[in-house]
């Protein structure tokens, strides 16, 4: 079964705008990064205020791009090794009005079904953040248990091809047989015809000619030849009844050669 086609952050927000609905009025800054490169790909507005930067100026920043100048490498380092966390925490340092502060970030990954994000939301008033990441979670486990869900239904939609697949070859498999066996009872009333009207006939021919071939008169040359012709070609045909007889595929019986053999 092929993988399904991811979807960007933007599509996903203007097919499911409860997802953006969910965050932006937030109390506290918080943004949605790519979950690979940390760029960030939405941002409520307290955000905007706190970094003083317009939604389009926001959409063109990686996280760590927030930061002084100087800390941008480290930070940037830092980031790639949590990556591969669900959630984790980091110490942020922001200037703000000529003025360095440091806050608290949270980080967590989402999973939404075909799109992978990560929320960041920083605690800039050192309130507490309990009851903001328990909705976030909560609202991962529903997508979690919707994708769940769908991954049942498509076992089962499997299941059923699978299983009209083993009916349908079943049906198949029957057909070929009851053609063959038509095939056979079709060959032995064949067989049947050819005894009754070819071979009995055939015999009494040749049981003519071998008595007048050895009868005291004397035939004429040219009698005798017709004679040999007459018996050469009933043997011909008594072979080609022998050669049907052992055909057990009535497809076959094209192929059988009229001639001598």
């Amino acid at each position: 079964m092929a993988p399904e086609k991811s979807i960007s952050y933007d599509e996903h927000v203007k097919k499911e705008n409860i997802f953006r609905n969910f965050f932006k009025f937030a109390a506290q800054p918080v943004m949605v990064l790519n979950h690979r490169t940390f760029k960030v790909l939405d941002a409520n507005y307290k955000a905007l205020e706190f970094f003083k930067l317009s939604m389009t100026e926001m959409k063109k920043k990686y996280i760590y791009n927030l930061a002084p100048e100087e800390d941008r490498d480290d930070l940037k380092v830092q980031f790639e090794m949590h990556k591969s966390k669900s959630t984790f925490n980091m110490k942020f340092a922001i200037e703000c009005e000529e003025e360095m502060k440091t806050c608290d970030v949270s980080i967590m990954d989402v999973s939404i079904p075909k799109l992978d994000v990560f929320f960041a939301f920083f605690d800039v008033t050192g309130s507490d953040n309990n009851e903001f990441v328990t909705k976030i979670k909560a609202q991962n486990k529903n997508f979690a248990i919707q994708t769940k869900k769908m991954m049942e239904i498509n076992r089962k939609i499997i299941h059923s091809y699978e299983n009209v697949k083993t009916q349908y070859q079943e049906l198949l498999n029957y057909q070929e047989d009851n053609i063959k066996a038509e095939r056979t009872r079709t060959i032995g009333e064949i067989m049947e015809v050819l005894q009754d009207k070819i071979n009995k006939p055939m015999n009494r021919i040749l049981d003519d000619l071998i008595k007048i071939q050895d009868s005291e008169k004397k035939l004429d040359s040219s009698v005798v030849k017709r004679l040999k012709l007459i018996e050469e070609s009933a043997e011909n045909v008594l072979r080609l009844v022998a050669r049907i007889a052992e055909v057990k595929d009535i497809k076959k019986m094209r192929y059988i050669e009229l001639g001598n053999s």
